[in-house]
């Protein structure tokens, strides 16, 4: 009885991630969606926004909040049999990708209050000011999920649990990130390099996360099995 009660705890863990992983991914889509748009009508001639394209951009992104979380611990709990320290360290470094996700949410929260009185020139540049903070603060926090990636590609490596490829597609995303990310800060007129960069990574960093979580939905069973060691 204890020993089935423990196959559905860690199947049910291969299913928040998968699912948690597909979530974020629909909802990143939408998150940035409605941001571009609003920010697109922002720059333009009328008096009135939507604001309420801000707003749905903003419940989109504490979506993707919560089920990083929940990705975060979960891969842990999946993780932690292969080396338990280093499992901890990569959740660690999730979070703290989602400590500075958090930050840039309440700039954009900022960006809505303001977005929600009357429309200026001057309370345009305050929102303009608070969406431009946000993708700063995002950006940076990118620079740490990408080693997140790199240490959850060395950590799946090591494990026969997940595919090899996966774990490869993890390490050249983590890679992409670092270099992108950094370059904004770090090297000026980066556009350019940027659209290469994005053009070489953008696959992996995509299939990533997206083939780990059909993996973990289809071999849920399999998960749950080497968890046990059954």
């Amino acid at each position: 009885m204890m020993e089935s009660k423990q196959i559905r705890l860690n199947l049910n863990f291969g299913l928040i991630v998968g699912l948690s992983l597909i979530i974020m991914a629909i909802a990143a889509f939408f998150a940035l969606d409605y941001l571009n748009t609003f920010e697109a009508n922002l720059k333009g001639d009328s008096m009135k926004i939507d604001a309420s394209l801000l707003r749905n951009s903003i419940l989109a992104w504490l979506i993707i909040l919560i089920t990083d979380i929940l990705v975060a611990w979960g891969l842990y709990v999946i993780l932690k049999p292969i080396n338990r320290q280093l499992s901890l360290l990569t959740a660690w470094f999730r979070l703290a990708y989602v400590v500075f996700l958090s930050v840039g949410i309440a700039s954009l929260i900022l960006a809505l209050q303001t977005a929600t009185h009357s429309l200026s020139n001057a309370t345009r540049e305050d929102i303009e000011i608070s969406i431009l903070l946000f993708k700063e603060i995002w950006s940076f926090g990118l620079i740490i999920f990408g080693c997140h990636l790199l240490f959850l590609g060395s950590l799946s490596l090591k494990s026969t649990l997940v595919p090899k490829l996966i774990s490869i597609l993890f390490l050249i995303a983590g890679i992409g990130y670092i270099l992108i990310h950094s370059g904004k800060f770090l090297i000026d007129d980066f556009k350019q390099i940027e659209s290469t960069l994005e053009m070489i990574f953008m696959l992996p960093m995509i299939l990533s996360e997206m083939s780990l979580a059909v993996w973990l939905i289809i071999k849920q069973k399999k998960v749950s099995h080497q968890l046990i060691g059954v």
